[in-house]
């Protein structure tokens, strides 16, 4: 059983020094070592790069010295005047009739549609107060009902669709896009 007293202390004198001793002591070797080792790689890879890549001598005096002058057959053979050449390249391009061309293509959006006319109106409102022109169509479908579409267009530019369809769903609308 032990009693209260006095208690022994196991550590060592001098054991807090080692820690920050071993630390350096692998700076001291480790740091030296990888430029050592860094600069023999350096020296390799530079040897085996200025062997491989190295042009001969002889290439080097072939490429310093100017090329030939051509002989007098070489240039009647390669004399040609850009004018004598265009006439040849000459494309005829067809004529396009006024029926042949494509009309641009236009779009519709639909905001959305409703049973109520109050519920229209009220989105109608709504368009009309972020600047948009929409339109209300009343429309009857085959059982007797009556619909009421708000519409917005037509908008000749993609771009122009794409923008105003992202300020309607922010607000809150399910668009869909028409194309004519």
């Amino acid at each position: 059983m032990r009693t209260g007293g006095c208690r022994r202390d196991y550590k060592r004198v001098g054991a807090a020094d080692k820690p920050a001793q071993r630390a350096l002591s692998g700076w001291r070797f480790g740091f030296p070592a990888g430029i050592a080792i860094g600069i023999v790689f350096g020296a390799v890879a530079s040897n085996f790069y200025h062997a491989t890549y190295r042009a001969p001598a002889q290439e080097i005096t072939a490429l310093a010295q100017p090329p030939p002058a051509p002989t007098e057959s070489e240039r009647e053979q390669r004399d040609y005047e850009f004018f004598e050449i265009l006439p040849g390249m000459e494309v005829e391009v067809p004529e396009v009739d006024g029926a042949d061309v494509r009309p641009p293509d236009v779009y519709d959006v639909q905001v959305a549609s409703f049973r109520a006319r109050k519920q229209a109106e009220t989105a109608l409102e709504k368009l009309e107060a972020m600047d948009l022109e929409p339109q209300m169509q009343t429309v009857e479908v085959g059982n007797g009902e009556t619909w009421y579409l708000l519409r917005l267009g037509p908008y000749d530019r993609r771009s122009r669709v794409n923008n105003v369809r992202i300020r309607l769903i922010k607000a809150g609308f399910d668009p869909l896009v028409k194309k004519r």
